[in-house]
């Protein structure tokens, strides 16, 4: 499982979890952390150490 945040922080509010496997968009970068829209809509940050880009 992987948290999607509101901010690209460890601390900020954690605003759904995705399994291993589910595809998200990247839409942007802030250091080590992915902005991502996922299948639902839902937009938040992923921390780049969770993700596995597609080849």
């Amino acid at each position: 499982m992987a948290d999607i945040h509101a901010e690209p922080s460890w601390r900020s509010t954690v605003l759904a979890e995705v399994r291993r496997g589910t595809q998200i968009r990247a839409t942007g970068r802030s250091g080590t952390w992915y902005s991502v829209r996922m299948l639902d809509g839902t937009v938040g940050w992923l921390s780049a150490k969770v993700l596995i880009a597609e080849k």
